[in-house]
């Protein structure tokens, strides 16, 4: 289940952002490390990321919570389904 707050609702009764998962849990099936590859700038992405995040820390912390943008994640993950769809199947 994907952690998010009642005040972060958007107008269609939708999260407007998700927390990045915990060490061990997913979200929509996907790992804290495949989710942490689409939000954070890095060599995989060519440090432009697909999916929008930001990063929430107190000045001089080390530490901070990741919460990602729910419609960019979605939108990113339909994009995927609508390319593949249209690309012929390797299998």
């Amino acid at each position: 289940m994907p952690h998010f707050c009642d005040s972060h609702m958007g107008p269609a009764g939708e999260p407007n952002y998700l927390r990045l998962p915990k060490p061990g849990e997913k979200l929509e099936g996907l790992s804290r490390s495949t989710i942490t590859e689409l939000v954070v700038p890095s060599k995989v992405n060519d440090f432009r990321p697909p999916v929008v995040s930001v990063l929430i820390k107190k000045r001089n912390a080390r530490r901070g919570i990741r919460l990602i943008e729910a419609a960019s994640f979605y939108a990113y993950l339909r994009r995927l389904g609508e390319e593949q769809a249209l690309s012929p199947t390797s299998e």
